[in-house]
C-alpha cells in the first residue's frame, strides 16, 4: 500500500487499478503440466529428488514423455 502512496505521489497518477487473475482461468501451458504432475502424485509418498524425478516421468502417458534433467 506503501508503494502505492508513494507511486501516486510521485508521478501525479490518478488512479491505480490492480488486476488480478481468477485462479484456474489462465493459458500458462505450464498449469496443465503441473496439474498432471500434481494428480499422479496424490496417492503416492514420495520422500526423494529421485521419487519426484520418477513421478514427473511417469505423469505424462502418452509420447512425448516428459524429460526430466
Amino acid at each position: 500500500m506503501a508503494m502505492l502512496l508513494w507511486a501516486a505521489q510521485h508521478f501525479d497518477f490518478e488512479e491505480i487499478n490492480h488486476v488480478f487473475f481468477v485462479r484456474g482461468h489462465s493459458e500458462n501451458e505450464s498449469e496443465s503440466i503441473h496439474a498432471r504432475i500434481e494428480a499422479s502424485s496424490k496417492h503416492v509418498n514420495v520422500y526423494t529428488t529421485s521419487q519426484w524425478a520418477t513421478v514427473i516421468q511417469g505423469a505424462k502417458r502418452n509420447a512425448p514423455y516428459y524429460k526430466v534433467k
